[in-house]
């Protein structure tokens, strides 16, 4: 299933960086195998005005806006990514997705994975690897 997932591919979105005052995990050297984690949040107009909080392996990563990507560096293996509503958010940011949607890959040493997510009913994933990096 993470073959078929991984060639379908990630759309051809133009994303930003993020700020770094808004990636707040994962920016440090890793003790042993790891590779690089980009998580990019697609633009849409559902849940658009709000910054969407990420966590990898259930650590808060980081804050996304729309049309935004964020880098991370991650010990090889299993990786969680959810995306959950904002826990600074305030007003109706605040509100809305309470639990969060959690997708689930592997990175191996040296290895780039892209994992893309759009809101449409609630966040749909998808996720594509780029050619294998030195660490």
């Amino acid at each position: 299933a993470r073959n078929a997932l991984r060639a379908a591919g990630v759309p051809a979105t133009p994303a930003a960086e993020a700020p770094a005052g808004r990636v707040f995990a994962y920016q440090e050297p890793v003790r042993g195998p790891w590779g690089t984690l980009q998580v990019t949040r697609g633009k849409a107009w559902e849940a658009g005005a709000c910054f969407v909080a990420i966590y990898i392996n259930g650590r808060w990563a980081a804050r996304l806006e729309d049309a935004e990507t964020a880098h991370f560096k991650v010990p090889a293996g299993k990786v969680e990514v959810a995306v959950a509503s904002d826990p600074q958010g305030r007003g109706t940011c605040r509100f809305g997705q309470s639990t969060q949607e959690v997708h689930e890959t592997v990175l191996r040493k040296g290895e780039t994975v892209r994992v893309y997510f759009a809101f449409n009913g609630g966040a749909k994933f998808s996720e594509a690897v780029q050619a294998p990096v030195a660490p």
